[in-house]
């Protein structure tokens, strides 16, 4: 059970905008180093305030950014605190320091599996001392009494008084050391159907993203920075930029140069007009081309042993025949719908800035570090995000809005264009696979090889530091696989380049299973065998769950059954962020080579769902987001700099050619997964499987765009 305290009313305000009252809760996260129970110094990172009211505020330090944990964190709160649904309501807390918060980023999967335990715990402490309070005002046992409804009854009277009347007295009393949990029997939220609690406000157009804030007064910015990698401003011409109707400054900033306008309009007509002469840095030659020489170069080089498993090198040097295949993924952006955008207003060494992030922490130093200031003189306000995607991990752009804002001494909202967010962009790394089976003098498969060969997000700010270590992190998908190898040598190579990279949805594990599970099914192919068979008895004995969703998924969409010619099955699954995937996607290839995805089932095991329409809607979501990488999107580079600029030229999927997906929820039992990313790492690798299925080509490279037949 976490560290659980009460909290005076002065101290709450110091970390929220609420005006709560009554009996207020903070819990400490077993999130950080510190245990801070029973300190005068009460480092919460969690708070639940039952108000006079008789409502409910939940004070949440996590992001909503359209993954819909906000409705479950309501659903524990609402069961374990025993009140109504519509009694509750939730606000984001203003950004403070980890030791406060924790982690405040969403990102990783985390946010319902790391809070579960936790607010359910001080929801249930709340309603203990809520009927504590109760029993001690009309001098009866705790055991006669029950919690119902926002009320607590004495069961044998039928005496009822409602939560607002008892927190005064509850807050009076001590908080207890133990306290029990419903169990799932009595769940009246928790895995229920419900409909998500920012629906409303986004119909209706009240709830507020970042590019609806407004302040009084406010000015409007563009931003341009350099196009190629490292490039330099060297100056400026801003005389027909300022001829244009509405423009008010030009501003140079760290990153370049902004554009100060009374409106975005005025803003990007001021910009199309800027002369900027740019140093175009040391990096005018590279192109994609030659990255992949690099990648191909780097590959020959004696790579790092990751893993290996029963002697896998001898085992690979004594074969009598060995398969080999090479795997590739470009970078691609994240592309959130909503363009990247940030309000500041600076007013002497002090700022409030409003942002949607996925990191506010990380906003806020960004900000303070802009300006010279501590990051206590940053009040930072999270909005709603449209998309992020790990997009809004980093905040380059609150630089450049405290920076406007300073200059023009006033509040500016500042705007990334598309282009420039394309342009920008914190890619996902770029990476080559070299894969290799190996078989005896009887065909019997003896050994696996899987040689990643990538750009090290981690490993690019300090590359001499990481040149002789393992890239745990951009092994996810290739290596602690629960397949029983027959041996196994998986191996680590850092390539980087000049582009910055960052996490997009399942960060490498996407890349790494894309070869693992196309490959496999080479495998399988050479043996003669069945993909879905080989795997199951990979899987015999050491990991039943993902054995589980496997089979979920090929029941669902018909494995083994006989196609119209032209399609074909294809099946893959993955084990990441807690979390077991499985998906089978059918494919139409017609005569001219384009790929017609028809359904795809996809089979989960995140144990308790406990909001399981939200999972519903992260598969369908995370289904769309991987075939936009796998058949069409890619970033490439040219002279130095990156060619794609809009949806033009970066295309997303569209409603058309959207597959039905069919969500089967399998609950394997605890602990809860993470739901965000595990739907994306197995869907390419599920697709060119279904290519192969139905073509006979193989596909290994994306995006895959059309298949030459």
């Amino acid at each position: 059970m976490p560290n659980i305290f009460k909290i005076d009313r002065r101290d709450f305000l110091k970390v929220s905008s609420g005006a709560a009252g009554g009996l207020v809760l903070g819990l400490h996260l077993p999130l950080t180093a510190s245990a801070l129970a029973g300190d005068d110094d009460l480092k919460p990172n969690v708070f639940i305030a039952v108000e006079p009211s008789g409502e409910v505020l939940f004070t949440t330090p996590r992001p909503e950014m359209g993954q819909g944990s906000r409705t479950g964190f309501k659903m524990i709160v609402a069961d374990e605190l025993e009140i109504p649904w519509e009694r509750i309501r939730i606000e984001m807390a203003l950004a403070g320091p980890r030791e406060v918060w924790g982690s405040m980023t969403a990102g990783g999967s985390t946010s319902i599996r790391q809070f579960f335990g936790p607010i359910g715990d001080a929801a249930a402490t709340a309603r203990q001392m809520l009927v504590s309070a109760a029993a001690q005002q009309w001098g009866v046992s705790e055991r006669e009494c029950q919690a119902d409804d926002g009320a607590v009854e004495h069961v044998p009277s039928g005496r009822r008084q409602g939560y607002g009347e008892l927190t005064e007295a509850a807050a009076a009393l001590p908080v207890p050391e133990r306290v029990v949990r419903k169990g799932s029997h009595q769940f009246r939220f928790i895995g229920s159907e419900r409909p998500r609690v920012d629906i409303p406000e986004k119909v209706d157009g009240s709830a507020v993203f970042g590019l609806d804030f407004r302040l009084p007064g406010m000015k409007f910015a563009v931003i341009r920075r350099s196009p190629t990698f490292a490039g330099r401003l060297r100056g400026f011409d801003p005389i027909e930029t300022l001829k244009v109707r509405g423009v008010r400054q030009v501003v140079e900033i760290s990153a370049g140069v902004a554009v100060v306008a009374d409106s975005t309009w005025s803003a990007l007509k001021g910009m199309e007009r800027l002369r900027i002469d740019w140093d175009p840095g040391p990096h005018t030659g590279v192109s994609s081309e030659t990255i992949a020489r690099q990648l191909e170069r780097d590959g020959q080089a004696e790579p790092l042993v990751a893993e290996e498993r029963g002697k896998a090198r001898a085992v690979l040097a004594g074969a009598a025949r060995t398969i080999k295949a090479v795997y590739e993924n470009p970078f691609v952006s994240h592309s959130p719908l909503e363009p990247i955008n940030c309000t500041a207003h600076v007013q002497g060494d002090e700022a409030d800035v409003w942002v949607p992030t996925q990191a506010p922490q990380t906003s806020q130093r960004v900000a303070a570090g802009a300006l010279g200031v501590p990051v206590e003189n940053i009040r930072l306000h999270t909005l709603y995000t449209g998309g992020g995607f790990g997009r809004r991990l980093i905040a380059p752009w609150c630089a450049d809005a405290v920076e406007v804002s300073r200059a023009v001494g006033g509040p500016v909202q500042i705007f990334w264009t598309r282009a420039e967010d394309t342009t920008q962009g914190n890619y996902r790394p770029i990476s080559r696979h070299e894969m290799e089976a190996a078989f005896d003098a009887s065909g019997k498969w003896i050994g696996w090889r899987h040689r990643v060969i990538a750009h090290s997000t981690s490993g690019a700010s300090n590359p001499e530091r990481m040149r002789d270590r393992v890239d745990s992190g951009a092994m996810d998908g290739a290596w602690r696989l629960a397949y029983d190898w027959p041996s196994a040598l998986i191996e680590w190579k850092m390539s980087n380049t000049p582009l910055t990279t960052g996490a997009l949805r399942s960060v490498y594990a996407q890349q790494n299973c894309f070869a693992t599970e196309a490959f496999l099914d080479e495998v399988a192919a050479e043996l003669g065998q069945d993909p879905l068979e080989l795997r199951l008895g990979l899987l015999a004995g050491t990991d039943a769950r993902l054995a589980a969703v496997l089979k979920t998924a090929a029941k669902g969409i018909g494995w083994g059954r006989v196609v119209p010619r032209g399609r074909g099955l294809g099946i893959a699954c993955t084990h990441c962020f807690g979390s077991r995937l499985a998906h089978a996607v059918e494919v139409e290839v017609d005569t001219t080579g384009r790929v017609k995805v028809i359904q795809v089932h996809s089979a989960v095991d995140c144990g308790l769902a406990v909001y399981p329409d939200g999972v519903r809607q992260q598969l369908e979501g995370g289904v769309v987001f991987a075939l936009t990488h796998a058949l069409k999107a890619q970033i490439t580079v040219q002279d130095g700099h990156v060619v794609q600029q809009t949806f033009s030229d970066y295309p997303l999927l569209t409603i058309d050619e959207t597959p039905e997906v069919t969500v089967h929820l399998v609950n394997g039992g605890d602990p809860i997964g993470g739901i965000g990313e595990p739907p994306v790492p197995p869907l390419a690798p599920a697709l060119v499987n279904a290519i192969w299925a139905a073509t006979g080509v193989r596909m290994r490279s994306q995006p895959i765009g059309r298949i030459p037949v």
